[in-house]
Formats: C-alpha cells, sequence, structure tokens
C-alpha cells in the first residue's frame, strides 16, 4: 500500500510568506534607523575634528582670534570662505564640505534645507567660540563649544542658550 504525502496548504504557505514579509519589513526599518544614527555620529565626529583643528591653531597662535566670526555655511561652495586663516584651513575646508556630504539635502525646521554649521566667536569673549550644524536622523542641531561641553536643541531660542551653543560655549 502507498502512502500519500500532502505538500503544504495554500493557506498555510500564506501565513508563512506573511510572517516573512512583516520581520523583513521590522529588519529594514530599524537598519534605516541605524543608518540614520550612524550619519548623525558621522556629524559629530567631524564637528570634533573640526574642534581639534580650531584648539591646533590657538596653540600656535594663542587666541581664537583666525576664526572667521559668525559664518553661516549655506552650501558646499561657502566652504571656500576660509573657517580660520590659519596653519589648518585647508583641513577645516575638508571637513566643512564633508559636513554637507554627510547633511545631504535634510531639510530642517529653522532657516530651511541649506543651513549645517555655524561657527562663531562669541562677541563678548574672543577665547570662546562654538559649532552648531543639523542632526538630520535627530531632527535637532548639535552644538559644540570651545570648552568641549555638548547639546542637542532644537533650532528654537533654547539653541542659542544651551551648553555647547553660541551664548553658552
Amino acid at each position: 500500500m502507498r502512502t500519500h504525502t500532502h505538500g503544504f496548504t495554500l493557506i498555510e504557505l500564506m501565513v508563512v510568506i506573511s510572517i516573512i514579509g512583516l520581520l523583513a519589513s521590522v529588519i529594514i526599518s530599524s537598519l534605516n534607523v541605524a543608518r540614520q544614527k550612524g550619519r548623525d555620529g558621522a556629524i559629530k565626529q567631524q564637528i570634533g575634528q573640526l574642534r581639534t583643528l580650531i584648539e591646533l591653531n590657538y596653540s600656535e597662535y594663542g587666541t581664537y582670534s583666525q576664526i572667521q566670526p559668525y559664518i553661516w555655511f549655506q552650501n558646499p561652495i561657502d566652504c571656500s570662505n576660509s573657517i580660520t586663516t590659519g596653519n589648518y584651513a585647508n583641513q577645516a575646508q575638508l571637513i566643512c564640505l564633508n559636513l554637507f556630504k554627510l547633511n545631504g539635502n535634510s531639510p530642517n525646521n529653522w532657516l530651511g534645507p541649506s543651513y549645517f554649521l555655524f561657527l562663531g566667536n562669541n562677541v563678548s569673549n574672543s577665547n570662546k567660540y562654538s559649532i552648531s550644524t543639523f542632526l538630520p536622523g535627530k531632527g535637532k542641531f548639535y552644538c559644540l563649544g570651545s570648552g568641549g561641553i555638548s547639546s542637542d536643541t532644537t533650532g528654537s531660542s533654547d539653541t542659542w542658550i544651551n551648553p555647547g551653543c553660541m551664548n553658552n560655549p
């Protein structure tokens, strides 16, 4: 006597395929979040490198006066405006270009899709500065001050007073 083994029913196959599809969509969405966090981390690292260049410049000249005060970098062409007039101007320009590459055309809620980097000397104290940029993954701005303090901010009025930002470097 011959025994027939039956295959899977159509319902069973549809259930398995739908479970695989659900798992795939969860994995893809978590990969996108990880990619955004990675990009934000790379932006923060570039800002840290820019701070290091500024500090190297300070160690050579004893002042931050080589930093161009209150520069708004709105597109990559602005990177040709020297961030610093010291020995590290070329490296600072490359970092600026990398920041634009990492940010792409990410829109933000403050000045439109082109605002990414702010570098400024606090007018009342030329021994301090702040670097601010937009983090597309978080949808917030990141500030890093001359004291090494940093914070994420929404881009509203607290942008200027948060630790590491322009009025609190």
